[in-house]
Parts: C-alpha cells; sequence; structure tokens
C-alpha cells in the first residue's frame, strides 16, 4: 500500500470494516463514531440511452474482469478495496442511498464545487 510504503500513520479506517493491511488500525466506529464511516468505491457509468442489452454486455464483462487474480490483487489487496461486482440496478440503488445520504450533509455545510 503506497502510504505505508512511505511512512504516513493511519489513525483510523473511515470505512465499515477494517483493511487486511490495516489490521492494528482501528475503525472509526471502533473509536466511538457508530455513524462515521465512508467509503470509497468505483464503477462503470454508461450514457442514458445505452440499450439494455448493452449494458448486460458489459455488465457481464466487468464481473467476469474481477475474477482474474490480478485484478483481485490490484482491487483488493493493493488499493484496499472490497471488490463486490454485481447488477447493473443494484449500482443504481447504491448510487441513490449515497446521494441521499451525502447531498443533505454537503448542502448543510455549504460545500461547493470548484
Amino acid at each position: 500500500m503506497l502510504n505505508l510504503e512511505y511512512g504516513t500513520r493511519f489513525v483510523h479506517v473511515p470505512y465499515r470494516g477494517s483493511a487486511p493491511a490495516l489490521q492494528a488500525v482501528p475503525t472509526v466506529r471502533e473509536l466511538g463514531y457508530p455513524k462515521g464511516e465512508a467509503q470509497a468505491f468505483s464503477g462503470f457509468l454508461v450514457p442514458a440511452g445505452v440499450p439494455p442489452e448493452m449494458v448486460a454486455v458489459l455488465n457481464k464483462a466487468a464481473n467476469q474482469a474481477m475474477l482474474q487474480p490480478d485484478v483481485r490483487e490490484t482491487i483488493v489487496v493493493k488499493l484496499q478495496s472490497p471488490l463486490i461486482g454485481g447488477t447493473p440496478e443494484a449500482y443504481a440503488q447504491f448510487l441513490r442511498a449515497e446521494l441521499a445520504r451525502w447531498v443533505p450533509l454537503i448542502k448543510s455545510v455549504g460545500i461547493k464545487p470548484d
């Protein structure tokens, strides 16, 4: 993990669960903040109007790629990110939940995009 290689001192892990390379670092929950969690995530998005058949082809290819050992190694071990995969519908639901969670907070503290 890049940050460990350069001597960064971790005081907490900001997401649910611990990272494999950071087992000795407490999570935010373990520090007493039950709602203090965030997670990094990534996924594939396509423009509106892409035919469902094409979305299915892309989704199948992405899920198959995640089964490859080198991809798993990069994502899970090096980036310390869970590898989930799934359906476009599940990802859309996840994104809606994240927006519902973060937009009110961002507005309440007055964060503006640059």
